[in-house]
């Protein structure tokens, strides 16, 4: 007699990309904050930086409010532990795309969006932002004035 199994395993290996959502982010040494910016990669006292200042100041934000947590663009960071460590209502995307932090949620781009229980922000590069005068006028009144500025 020929025993026969059925094909019942028949899946693809998950990927080891996926194994960065387990992986540590002490190193970052994140803290409870109501606002976490995610942003690529700038240097200390570029333009970059004094640009992301400014627009965090102008929301009225000080440091005690917000952490800055900058990722380079082929880094995945997962979301699960950043809200955990964070505690963060408001996330800052600054040239990070959803998918590097494990989320395949749609987003619009320069537009508030809710997810997860966090409001969402997420648009281009303080490079190309610092470029854009449209961009840095549609930021304020369509953003980070409903964000920051309006009273409950």
């Amino acid at each position: 007699m020929d025993l026969q199994f059925p094909d019942i395993y028949n899946t693809t290996i998950i990927q080891s990309t996926f194994d960065r959502n387990w992986e540590s982010l002490d190193h970052y040494s994140l803290m409870p904050k109501d606002s976490l910016v995610l942003s690529t990669e700038y240097l200390p006292n570029s333009s970059e930086e004094q640009q992301l200042i400014k627009m965090l100041t102008a929301c009225k934000l000080t440091e005690e409010q917000y952490q800055i947590v900058q990722i380079n663009p082929d880094q995945i960071l997962p979301w699960i532990q950043l809200r955990a460590l964070t505690k963060a209502s408001k996330v800052l995307l600054l040239g990070i795309l959803p998918a590097q932090l494990g989320i395949q949620a749609m987003m619009n781009l320069h537009e508030v969006n809710h997810f997860d229980a966090v409001q969402w922000m997420p648009t281009f590069s303080l490079a190309q932002i610092a470029s854009n005068d449209a961009l840095k006028k549609h930021l304020w009144v369509n953003v980070f004035q409903k964000v920051y500025l309006s009273k409950p």
